[in-house]
């Protein structure tokens, strides 16, 4: 895949500074996926003095929405709300009964991918997610198949 992945969170930036904006263009311009990565671990997990907040993606509504042809993708995010349709999603971090299903309700399966945080995470718990939900064959394609092809396909 010729792409690039962001840790804004774990690189000293945000996704409002104009640096973002640059990045995410020069990306566009040469035809690289751009994957976003909001957060590495759960921050009740981390040291009180020692933490690294979730990156803030209120952001890209206006960063993505108004880039014509930006591949972007957004990892281990917890919502998917008021982001344009053109951003994937993966389901690593979702959690509780039915994440999966929840996803797929609020951005539609055409957006979400699978997504494991592997080796982070055991990939049994994120193919456990997908038999939970109990999707039909169709939609195991699209959130297996279909819509990470798509989010890589050159435009």
């Amino acid at each position: 895949m010729q792409g690039i992945r962001l840790h804004p969170n774990y690189h000293g930036y945000k996704l409002s500074d104009p640096v973002t904006i640059d990045l995410l263009s020069a990306a566009t311009r040469r035809g690289l996926a751009v994957q976003i990565v909001l957060a590495m671990e759960d921050d009740r997990t981390q040291h009180r003095l020692m933490r690294v907040a979730p990156v803030d993606p209120t952001p890209i509504q206006n960063l993505a929405g108004g880039m014509k042809g930006i591949r972007l993708m957004l990892l281990n995010s917890s919502n998917n709300t008021s982001v344009p349709r053109n951003v994937y999603f993966d389901f690593a971090m979702r959690e509780g009964p039915y994440a999966v299903v929840r996803a797929i309700a609020s951005a539609g399966p055409d957006r979400v991918v699978f997504g494991s945080h592997s080796p982070l995470f055991y990939l049994e718990s994120a193919a456990f997610k997908v038999k939970e939900a109990g999707l039909n064959e169709t939609q195991v394609r699209a959130i297996c198949e279909t819509s990470p092809r798509s989010f890589l396909k050159k435009t």
